[in-house]
């Protein structure tokens, strides 16, 4: 079987609500710095996954009321991708 460009091992999306940032410049900034934290810390998730054949769609939403800083959000996003490597099924 051929696996096509959209056969990724990972598929990545982040939502940041409207009601709660209502400006386009600030959800973009919160945009931008949480995919770059996520680009930093990708390549053990993706080993983890290719070790194990496995593919993940990842959707994430952000629930803060708050603008949190590069470095909030990327301590925020390493948590959540140890926890997805640990809970993935041997």
């Amino acid at each position: 079987m051929f696996e096509s460009e959209y056969d990724s091992i990972v598929k990545f999306a982040i939502s940041i609500p409207k009601r709660k940032f209502k400006k386009a410049v600030t959800r973009n900034l919160i945009k931008r710095r949480t995919i770059e934290a996520y680009r930093k810390q990708k390549s053990a998730f993706y080993q983890t996954l290719q070790t194990y054949n496995k593919k993940i769609a990842l959707f994430l939403i952000y629930t803060s009321d708050h603008v949190s800083s590069y470095s909030e959000i990327e301590k925020i996003i390493e948590v959540i991708l140890q926890k997805l490597i640990r809970s993935i099924p041997k």
